[in-house]
């Protein structure tokens, strides 16, 4: 193999593995806020996610020359709308187990860092497709 050829393929492990600690940690904080029946909290991430998906998206649709203009927009539109489905899927899933006779756990409130989390992902998103 190459050098080139493991540079690529170096590139594409690091690119799932960011959607992978996305997808998982989202999961996660779905989980967390829906066996806490934090609802409003919950829906207040999922909002975010999908707004900042929005305007990534209008970013990129707003990007004009150049090669591939407009392609960090639409990557950072497909990793919120991941983390935004990982997170509704974490919260159904948790419904789920306690729909199937799982007993309620006891939780451990969260703090509020899981939203913050949240939403400096999303505003981390929105900045790179406008610096694109």
């Amino acid at each position: 193999m190459d050098a080139q050829a493991a540079g690529n393929l170096l590139t594409v492990a690091l690119v799932w593995a960011v959607v992978i600690f996305v997808a998982l940690g989202h999961l996660w904080i779905g989980y967390r806020r829906a066996a806490m029946r934090s609802w409003r909290q919950l829906g207040a991430a999922l909002a975010v996610l999908l707004a900042g998906a929005l305007v990534c998206q209008l970013i990129g649709e707003g990007k004009t020359g150049g090669y591939l203009a407009g392609i960090i927009g639409f990557m950072m539109m497909l990793l919120l709308l991941i983390a935004a489905g990982s997170l509704a899927l974490g919260g159904l899933i948790r419904l789920g187990l306690e729909a199937a006779g799982r007993p309620r756990l006891t939780v451990v409130a969260l703090p509020w860092w899981d939203l913050a989390v949240v939403g400096t992902f999303a505003a981390l998103a929105i900045g790179f497709s406008a610096a694109e």
